[in-house]
């Protein structure tokens, strides 16, 4: 995998693997990274969903032979420590266990030192930017650590994110849904193989058409609607008022973030 400061391989094997000396093989696969602090503010149930549903649709149209890219797989690097990250890895093992994740899309979670997030950065393939902000004001740091690292970036829309990202200009931009707190469309799957009553408290969460086909069309230049009929990117429109922000060194730092 060729980013724009470095290059980085990652074999099938590895993926799969925890060992690090597995012997190398030809086949690159794409690293998409997201940074995060875990707290409320960014709600990593929009990007789940997306997966569990593009996961789904690989798999059931024929195993993937469809796709016209040169990418059948993908790797999810979720960089950062703070409150929410047990759960979010406690969902990946469910999703994992019941092969609703794994065999397309490999989710993990990392810790990086500061010297190696930028790197990294410049090794992935396209960031997702979840923050929102309470204030409506602030504007996600981590997407200028993405630009820096010339890292391609779908993120989330909010009140003020325009000023930073012009929609298919610098940048892709995405809405949310109006069924939030609906059950996935993956549910019926999750059901079917879980008798635990309480595993359906993992399956709720909001959901984006848009970054749903973002992620296809950039990924595996698949470009069609899944799940939803409404699934459509949206262009937003610039704001006039400017607004700078800082993030607390505390703040980023759990944003960079492999314990």
């Amino acid at each position: 995998l060729k980013g724009p400061h470095g290059t980085h391989k990652i074999t099938e094997s590895e993926v799969d693997s925890d060992d690090s000396e597995v012997a190398s093989v030809a086949t690159y696969i794409p690293i998409i990274v997201s940074s995060t602090s875990w707290t409320p503010d960014e709600d990593f149930n929009i990007l789940l969903n997306a997966l569990l549903d593009i996961e789904k649709y690989l798999h059931n149209d024929g195993k993937g032979r469809n796709m016209n890219g040169p990418y059948n797989k993908v790797v999810v690097c979720v960089t950062g420590k703070g409150p929410m990250k047990l759960l979010f890895e406690t969902k990946i093992n469910k999703y994992n266990k019941l092969n609703l994740l794994g065999k397309y899309i490999s989710v993990k979670t990392l810790w990086l030192e500061p010297e190696d997030y930028p790197i990294f950065m410049g090794c992935a393939y396209l960031g997702v930017c979840l923050h929102t902000s309470t204030s409506g004001l602030d504007l996600p740091m981590k997407v200028l650590d993405m630009f820096g690292s010339g890292l391609p970036v779908c993120a989330v829309n909010f009140q003020t994110l325009p000023e930073l990202i012009k929609h298919d200009v610098n940048g892709l931009i995405f809405d949310t849904d109006s069924d939030i707190d609906t059950i996935n469309t993956s549910n019926t799957d999750i059901k079917s193989k879980s008798n635990n009553d309480n595993d359906n408290d993992y399956d709720r969460g909001r959901r984006s058409s848009g970054l749903k086909k973002q992620l296809l069309k950039c990924v595996f230049d698949i470009d069609i609607d899944i799940g939803d009929d409404n699934s459509t990117a949206t262009t937003t429109t610039s704001t006039t008022t400017t607004t700078t922000t800082k993030k607390t060194k505390a703040e980023t730092e759990t944003e960079s973030g492999i314990d």
